[in-house]
């Protein structure tokens, strides 16, 4: 029989521990047995290396994504309140879920609804605007409301929605110019607005003035002049 080697240290391994220097973190142990020289390297390895990150997957929108959200108990209240069914229920809650305040948006949902026609339409169009960050952009003063609201005196509600509504209409100037001629015939301008929000959104034209409809006054209001621009009236010569 061969030679033993000698043990010294518990456990059956030499005293003295780990050899230091270039060989640090194996064993004196290791050059005469081949587990401890093959294996020991990666178990200090493993040991050092970090925890391998959780590989969490990203929520993806698609089409049909709203069926693998979980609906909140406060977007059922304002479904179960306002008729919408099981699929725009699940994308107006899919739509929250991007947002960073959720809680107020839901509850700008609740005024924008409860002044709609057609509350499931309009929720649709809310949840895109949420998808594209455009919602609450009524928060944002716009430069041409702003004008509007001065000259006919609206109110800061008024003002608000028109804002919002506008924010993404790429024929604003248009809108705000056809606008200004329908709150000049309008005997409660603030009132005409909140009328008018609807029809805006769905990019209604507004048309001719409608006198004696609604939010407007009975006739046009000429002032000293008549229709054709000749002043009539006091001063009036012949």
């Amino acid at each position: 029989m061969g030679r033993k080697r000698q043990i010294d240290g518990p456990g059956g391994f030499p005293e003295g521990g780990l050899i230091s220097g270039g060989n640090a973190g194996i064993h004196r142990f290791a050059p005469g047995n081949p587990y401890l020289v093959t294996v020991m390297p990666l178990l200090v390895n493993m040991a050092c290396s970090p925890a391998p990150e959780k590989n969490e997957s990203k929520h993806v929108i698609t089409q049909d994504s709203w069926r693998l959200v979980k609906i909140e108990p406060e977007v059922q209240d304002i479904a179960d309140h306002f008729g919408l069914d099981e699929r725009i229920t699940g994308k107006l809650q899919e739509a929250l879920n991007t947002r960073p305040d959720p809680g107020t948006d839901l509850e700008v949902m609740w005024e924008i609804l409860d002044e709609a026609r057609n509350p499931p339409g309009l929720t649709m169009i809310k949840v895109k605007e949420m998808l594209d960050g455009t919602f609450r952009m009524g928060e944002q003063k716009d430069a041409g409301v702003e004008v509007l609201k001065d000259k006919f005196k609206l109110d800061e509600r008024a003002a608000y929605k028109l804002s919002e509504v506008l924010s993404t209409k790429p024929n604003k100037k248009d809108v705000l110019k056809a606008l200004d001629i329908h709150l000049a015939a309008s005997n409660n301008p603030s009132a005409l607005v909140m009328l008018k929000l609807a029809d805006l959104r769905r990019d209604v034209p507004l048309g001719e003035v409608p006198y004696g409809t609604k939010g407007y006054r009975d006739r046009p209001y000429l002032g000293n002049y008549d229709r054709d621009g000749r002043r009539i009236g006091r001063g009036e010569r012949g």
